[in-house]
């Protein structure tokens, strides 16, 4: 009987036990619903009109007044600040230009601080153009107007020496010295250069067509692909740079007069050219 009653008695702890864990269980589910009730509530009561801190900064950002046009900043106390216009620079863009110019008055075509360069004039008509902006005077590119409006504009600060004839945009990884498929020189040259006797190196002289005719022949051997090492200096024989291929070498007019002397033009063009090469040659 003893038996009996603890197991009746075990068994009565169990279940009063059992219903504490129960009750527990529903507590907490009854406030978990309670706090959702009221997260849902809080939520359905916030409106547009209460946004959060970080998007409220940005509303407000968005709502403030842009008069960049006028140049004016509203203050708070309803007064005005002037403020400094800003300047729109357009994307930076690759070109490259096509010019002529006579290098008499010039000392060479890059430019050289303190002396008068081909390039030194240019890059200043680019900038009084607006072709350039100030911080890329070193580098050209930066262009802020249309590319038809340029060329006007860039003749009239240049000297009647440099002319500017087309400017066309290119891609960024364009390179005209590697890029090109060949350059063409023309050097103009009193005819009396090729006098046979030094005695006739005077205005008075007049190329005769046997002196003009062996000259074409002359020119005639430098075309093709030829060792120019004697035509440049620090090139040897053996190196393959030494080698360049010349297209064609002629005479590319008549002969004509200016100022009482006559002149003679002659156009070498070829893929590539050492330095003094041409000049040489001549």
């Amino acid at each position: 009987m003893e038996n009996d009653k603890n197991v009746d008695h075990e068994e009565i702890k169990e279940q009063e036990s059992a219903k504490r864990a129960i009750e527990e269980v529903d507590d907490d589910s009854k406030n978990i619903d309670e706090r959702n009730k009221k997260l849902k509530s809080e939520n359905t009561n916030k409106t547009d009109h209460d946004p959060d801190p970080m998007t409220c900064d940005l509303v407000e950002n968005d709502k403030s007044e842009k008069t960049d046009e006028i140049n004016v900043e509203k203050k708070e106390d309803g007064g005005q600040k002037k403020v400094k216009p800003k300047i729109n620079y357009s994307k930076k863009k690759k070109c490259v230009l096509l010019l002529s110019y006579c290098g008499s008055g010039y000392n060479g075509m890059q430019r050289n601080p303190g002396v008068k360069t081909i390039e030194e004039d240019l890059t200043n008509a680019l900038f009084k153009a607006r072709a350039i902006s100030e911080d890329a005077s070193r580098n050209y590119g930066k262009h802020m107007v249309p590319f038809k409006e340029l060329l006007p504009d860039i003749n009239k600060h240049l000297e009647p020496k440099i002319r500017v004839f087309a400017l066309k945009q290119v891609t960024r990884g364009f390179d005209c010295k590697t890029r090109c498929s060949s350059r063409t020189y023309e050097y103009i040259l009193p005819t009396f250069a090729f006098s046979p006797t030094f005695a006739h190196t005077t205005r008075d002289f007049r190329i005769t067509n046997e002196i003009l005719n062996e000259l074409k022949l002359v020119l005639k051997k430098y075309e093709g692909t030829k060792n120019f090492h004697n035509f440049t200096s620090g090139k040897d024989f053996k190196e393959e740079s030494a080698k360049r291929y010349i297209i064609r070498f002629q005479v590319a007019s008549e002969p004509f007069l200016e100022r009482n002397m006559e002149f003679l033009v002659l156009q070498v063009q070829g893929q590539s050219f050492m330095q003094h090469q041409i000049r040489k040659m001549i």
